[in-house]
């Protein structure tokens, strides 16, 4: 029941037994994937938001939440360009939020007490294939596989975290140009394969401060040893794309964040551990006022939690504000 640990990042030893069993759960009746993949999601929500009067801006990075008598009243982006809101909610996480982008309230807030009370979840290396040939040429399925070198799942990875040479302590494989049914009429002769593994953030930080892709040769040659790896493992349980992989990348916790603004490249938020399940404060409401949060840090992770930590804060907007807010405004 265990083995699909790594959906939330723990081994079992040190994970909430309750996120087990949810994860093992939800998987009995199948899992789901859209069509036309994640960013379809995305292409669904905005003209809500857009026919709703709300308006979605792109490549705009967040500096600061902006305070005024002790109340969020909008958000400073990087480029200095101040946008006024009635309320804010936050949904990049509690560290991102306490002690990014509340940094110049820190006292106030209590920001750093908070956030010495949790602590960033594992990173994670995640290899991207491109395969010239069509799933079902190669008689792929959609199935995920989940690969360990034995049932002592804790063992496994304190021994990968130990010495990086050892066997990797579960590789998760998935198909997800298989599981598209749009794939093969955009993208017809081709498939794709994921993998992915646990990662310490400090394995990085000799080039943690170097500018994205010019990290040196040091780390492409240490990322294509991983890649090389976990290609191995891939061929062992997936011989049939053996000599039929056209294309493949190798993502870090470098990668994750720079990408997902994750300050330690950390892949689930804040670590799922038993006693972060006992923090009272990781709910939609903050101390300042008209400021909310959101997100898999309020919740647990996955698609299914987002939606549901969603729901919880728009109940927690309509319960503080319920005569100036209707659920269509939130």
């Amino acid at each position: 029941m265990t083995g699909q640990w790594g959906d939330l990042g723990l081994p079992p030893g040190s994970s909430s037994f309750v996120m087990q069993a949810m994860v093992a759960r939800h998987y009995l009746d199948g899992g789901n994937y859209p069509v036309d993949g994640a960013k379809s999601i995305a292409a669904a929500i905005v003209p809500v938001i857009e026919r709703n009067g709300g308006t979605v801006i792109f490549n705009a990075g967040a500096d600061e939440i902006l305070i005024y008598h002790g109340q969020a009243c909008g958000v400073r982006l990087e480029n200095g360009d101040e946008i006024e809101a009635s309320l804010v909610i936050s949904s990049v996480g509690v560290v991102n939020t306490f002690g990014r982008f509340l940094r110049n309230y820190q006292k106030e807030l209590g920001g750093q007490a908070k956030l010495a009370q949790v602590q960033p979840s594992s990173g994670h290396f995640c290899l991207h294939i491109g395969i010239k040939e069509s799933a079902q040429a190669l008689g792929l399925n959609k199935t995920n596989l989940w690969v360990s070198p034995g049932y002592n799942h804790d063992e496994n990875a304190e021994n990968f975290l130990s010495n990086q040479c050892n066997d990797f302590p579960v590789v998760f494989i998935s198909f997800p140009s298989i599981k598209d049914p749009s794939w093969e009429i955009l993208h017809p002769g081709t498939s794709t394969i994921e993998a992915i593994t646990m990662a310490n953030s400090s394995w990085f930080d000799k080039w943690k401060d170097l500018p994205w892709k010019r990290q040196g040769q040091e780390y492409k040659d240490y990322k294509g040893n991983i890649s090389s790896r976990l290609l191995e493992v891939i061929y062992q349980y997936v011989p049939a794309i053996k000599g039929k992989v056209d294309y493949y990348e190798l993502s870090t916790p470098l990668s994750t964040r720079d990408m997902a603004n994750y300050s330690t490249g950390e892949l689930y938020g804040i670590d799922h551990t038993t006693s972060r399940f006992q923090l009272r404060w990781l709910t939609p409401d903050t101390p300042v006022k008209k400021l909310f949060l959101t997100g898999q840090d309020i919740l647990t992770v996955g698609v299914t939690s987002s939606l549901m930590s969603g729901l919880l804060t728009c109940s927690a907007i309509l319960t503080e504000f319920g005569k100036r807010y209707d659920s269509r405004e939130v």
